[in-house]
């Protein structure tokens, strides 16, 4: 059976709904399963529309954190909290963004306000880094108080580029999907605050993938996708030094993933979307060989990884974590 997992829940709520189950001698499976089919039945409706999402105002939520450590900012009407939000912005970088709030219909002030203060304490767990691309400074030579102003995102989903960017009053966010380049988005107070609402956005695009997760393990093409998406990246957390990940055809004209590192090459080949062969590549010659397999059921076997050793039912990104992890983290240092 496939595992679900529900993140981002209020402790305060969560202590109240499993308080009243405990109290009613529900266990929490199956008030999930009966409130699920309840629902998908028609029997039973949430008493307030379903939250919308209001991205383009996500540049707003840094200000409204710290508005929200000040004393009666909380308890204050919708009014004063849209006015003090406005005050802050006029005295910041972003101040020229001010005419983007003034024209934001009053009836709308309130469910922006609403948005903030829900998804500001929301974790958002990314793999995005940041790689500078280019610099300004002072001087005959640009040395002196020399400072990055643009990066590049990396370890974004495939077909996708971003770029972060420190212009026009604060830290914008430009994107490309499928070849299309949308606008500059903006402005954050900080890159980090710039790349976060990037990694909530591609959350929410995931649609509910994120919040209630479906863990099924599909194809190793998704996989090997990921590790193309996540290898550089992850290797930089657990400090190995990953070249370059690159895609190539094999003599027989299956796909060929190339992972190269410090000693060698790690080399995964497809041979279908239920089986991968890998080895690793030195000077020498071939130091080991595996194969995966997905199997029916949707769990995976293989060697070395955790989760193929326990065919356990994990998504893409998981997947290719641990292969990353047990071979070039674990395996190959120490061989």
């Amino acid at each position: 059976m496939p595992e679900y997992t529900l993140r981002n829940v209020d402790p305060s709520l969560w202590s109240r709904f499993t308080e009243r189950a405990n109290r009613e001698g529900w266990p929490i499976k199956p008030l999930f399963v009966q409130l699920m089919d309840s629902y998908a039945t028609g029997e039973f409706t949430p008493s307030t529309p379903a939250p919308r999402e209001l991205p383009e105002y996500a540049w707003l939520r840094s200000h409204y954190k710290a508005l929200a450590q000040t004393t009666g900012f909380m308890s204050a009407d919708a009014q004063l909290q849209w006015e003090l939000l406005v005050r802050r912005i006029v005295d910041s970088a972003a101040g020229m963004s001010y005419p983007l709030l003034d024209n934001v219909p009053i009836s709308k002030r309130p469910e922006i306000l609403r948005w903030l203060n829900r998804t500001s304490n929301l974790e958002v767990r990314h793999s995005l880094t940041l790689r500078a691309i280019a610099h300004i400074g002072e001087g005959p030579d640009l040395r002196t108080n020399r400072r990055a102003f643009q990066y590049e995102v990396l370890g974004l989903p495939p077909a996708q580029q971003a770029w972060i960017a420190d212009y026009n009053g604060g830290w914008r966010i430009l994107r490309v999907i499928n070849g299309k380049q949308g606008d500059w988005e903006g402005p954050h107070e900080t890159k980090d605050d710039a790349l976060e609402t990037l990694a909530r956005t591609l959350e929410n695009e995931a649609g509910t993938v994120d919040d209630l997760q479906t863990v099924q393990l599909k194809s190793w093409s998704a996989v090997l996708l990921a590790i193309r998406r996540l290898a550089i990246p992850l290797g930089r957390e657990r400090g190995v030094q990953f070249g370059a990940v690159a895609e190539s055809q094999a003599d027989d004209g299956s796909r060929r993933f190339t992972i190269m590192a410090a000693k060698g090459a790690f080399v995964m080949r497809l041979l279908s979307d239920h089986a991968v062969e890998c080895h690793w590549e030195m000077a020498a010659g071939n130091a080991w060989y595996c194969r995966y397999q997905i199997e029916p059921d949707g769990s995976w076997r293989g060697p070395f990884a955790k989760g193929a050793h326990n065919r356990q039912i994990v998504g893409a990104d998981a997947v290719a974590r641990e292969i990353i992890d047990a071979w070039l983290v674990e395996v190959v240092p120490h061989h």
